[in-house]
């Protein structure tokens, strides 16, 4: 638990800029450019119900994107730009 407050209190730290930053938590860097960081986490009960929430949440906060290149150029798709879910009963 210590680990995820010294997470989140980093992400808000840098959150606050709006240039280049490189995040490092449990060994998986994330690299970003032009925007912040956006982290949505979501503790369910088990996986049908992460699924459920974390679709639900893509809904009302996820970032549209339209594809330029490929066979599905021309649609747009929701994405989340970093993604925590805990289950609590795998």
């Amino acid at each position: 638990m210590a680990n995820f407050v010294r997470l989140v209190k980093y992400l808000i730290v840098c959150s606050i800029f709006q240039h280049r930053f490189f995040y490092k938590w449990a060994g998986v860097l994330i690299c970003m450019r032009e925007k912040t960081l956006v982290p949505h986490f979501i503790k369910a009960r088990d996986l049908p119900d992460l699924w459920f929430q974390a679709v639900n949440d893509i809904q009302d906060n996820g970032r549209r994107f339209k594809i330029d290149k490929g066979s599905y150029a021309g649609q747009t798709r929701l994405e989340f730009d970093f993604f925590v879910g805990h289950i609590a009963n795998p």
